[in-house]
C-alpha cells in the first residue's frame, strides 16, 4: 500500500526548514552542517538526531519528488513512539524489530550488533528507530521498488 505522508504518527508539529546542500529524498535521515545547510546523513552507523526530511507538501510535492541543492526542505525530529516513513539501504533485509541506524547516505541500514575485534568509534546515539513491518531487499529482490518501510522512533 502506497503511503503519501513521510509523518505517519506525530505527537507535536516542530517542522523546520534548511536549505539543502545536495539532493534530499523524503524520508532520508538528514543532519545540519557546519554551514548550517542540510544534507543527508553522512556517517554510517554514528549518532544521528532523529531528523527526516519530509514531502513539500506546501508546495504540492509527494513522498517522491526530491529536494534539489539550494532549496528549501521540510523536516522534523521526530520524537521516542513517533513514527515515519524511511528508506531502506539495498541490499538489507529488516524484519519487524529490527533496530535501524545511519547506512550514511541518508537511507537506514539494519543494526549489525557482532563487531568482532575491529571495534571502532562508539555511538551511543546510533539507533534511530525500530521496523515496523518487515522489507527484503536482500539480492537487489525488488520486493519494495520505494524502499520505504515504517519506522518507529525508541
Amino acid at each position: 500500500m502506497a503511503k503519501n505522508s513521510i509523518t505517519i504518527k506525530s505527537y507535536v508539529d516542530n517542522r523546520e526548514e534548511f536549505v539543502a546542500n545536495a539532493a534530499i529524498t523524503p524520508g532520508h535521515l538528514v543532519e545540519i552542517m557546519s554551514t548550517g545547510k542540510l544534507r543527508a546523513h553522512a556517517t554510517a552507523a554514528g549518532n544521528a538526531a532523529k531528523r527526516i526530511a519530509l514531502e513539500d507538501d506546501m508546495q504540492g510535492n509527494g513522498v517522491d519528488t526530491a529536494y534539489s541543492a539550494g532549496n528549501v526542505v521540510q523536516t522534523k525530529t521526530f520524537l521516542p513512539g513517533e513514527k515515519f516513513l524511511g528508506i531502506l539501504k539495498d541490499g538489507e533485509t529488516a524484519t519487524i524489530g529490527s533496530l535501524l541506524e545511519s547506512a550514511g547516505n541518508g537511507e537506514l541500514q539494519v543494526v549489525v550488533t557482532d563487531y568482532g575485534s575491529n571495534i571502532g568509534p562508539v555511538y551511543p546515539n546510533n539507533i534511530v528507530g525500530i521496523a515496523r513491518e518487515a522489507l527484503d531487499l536482500s539480492g537487489s529482490s525488488g520486493e519494495e521498488p520505494t524502499r520505504r518501510l515504517v519506522v518507529e522512533v525508541i
